[in-house]
């Protein structure tokens, strides 16, 4: 789950069940369903179902060569949005593209019990078309720190800069901070 808040009073609250598939030693494929709810600037707060299936491909393998993993994870989003103000309904897609790398500090690889590692990616969001939204679009550069705790524990902090705009047209402007905790546990 997440949540975000900037001094115009927007926020968000979201929590995303997962399902989680290796199918390879060098593919995962997952999917899931979001479920947010918005508070936006404007008098269009709004509720979102997100759908999403994606692919996550390790270069090399989810191993790594000398323990860093390379992956990149290509999501479709579903997007199924009401608007409270206007009583509307509007569906769109959006497709995301995330590079990753994640280096593991004291273990040889970061999917071991006890690993602490360092995750660095940027993601880019491509819309179909726009919902009545305040970030329609967005770039996204990460920071963060994981800790496996076993192997069915992880915790991850995050550190996000993330470029937004409103519509596809226009150019980026604005930049936030986000910071997301994660707790997942694997079954």
């Amino acid at each position: 789950s997440h949540l975000g808040f900037v001094a115009e009073r927007w926020g968000e609250l979201g929590v995303t069940p997962n399902w989680e598939y290796a199918a390879t030693d060098w593919l995962d494929v997952s999917g899931g369903m979001g479920l947010t709810y918005t508070r936006q600037t404007e008098d269009f707060d709004s509720f979102e179902l997100n759908p999403y299936v994606e692919i996550k491909p390790y270069f090399f393998t989810k191993q790594g060569v000398r323990g860093v993993q390379l992956a990149d994870y290509v999501r479709y989003d579903y997007r199924a949005q009401y608007v409270f103000a206007s009583e509307e309904r509007k569906n769109s897609s959006r497709l995301r593209n995330r590079a990753q790398m994640v280096i593991p500090l004291n273990k040889a690889s970061a999917l071991l019990g006890g690993a602490l590692s360092v995750i660095v990616d940027v993601e880019a969001f491509f819309n179909t078309n726009d919902l009545q939204e305040r970030f329609s679009s967005r770039l996204r550069l990460r920071f963060g720190a994981s800790y496996n705790h076993g192997t069915t524990w992880r915790y991850q902090f995050y550190y996000t800069i993330q470029r937004a705009r409103d519509t596809i047209d226009e150019p980026f402007s604005t930049t936030d901070s986000i910071f997301r905790f994660r707790v997942i546990h694997y079954l």
